[in-house]
């Protein structure tokens, strides 16, 4: 098991385990996706609309976002994105600043880790 994936596995909010399962076992391949979050620009784009008070644009970001989470394992920067999400929907009354700050937190510390590997 690689370095990264030892990390990630003890740094919390993470579910490396069912990661690897979606992916079939395959360090390698979760190892890829993990340098394509790395490259992503979803969240700068989600940034900026908030700053512009985009709404439909940010909502379409944070989906983004939320997918590819759930996909990669990141709880935590999956359910903050997911209640962003819901927010702009209507379906849920989050404070979207806060979310905004708690998304900017978790995805800092995420992007931290992996810059450290890859």
């Amino acid at each position: 098991m690689s370095a990264l994936i030892d990390e990630l596995k003890l740094a919390g909010g993470i579910d490396v385990a069912g990661a690897l399962e979606r992916m079939g076992g395959s360090e390698e391949l979760y190892e890829t996706i993990l340098s394509m979050f790395l490259a992503d620009e979803n969240y700068e784009s989600l940034k900026a609309a908030m700053e512009k008070g985009d709404k439909d644009n940010a909502l379409g970001f944070a989906h983004t976002i939320k997918g590819m989470c759930g996909n990669m394992g990141f709880d935590r920067l999956f359910h903050y994105s997911d209640d962003m999400v819901e927010t702009f929907r209507g379906n849920r009354s989050c404070d979207v600043d806060l979310l905004m700050t708690q998304i900017t937190e978790e995805y800092g510390r995420i992007m931290g880790i992996l810059k450290r590997y890859m």
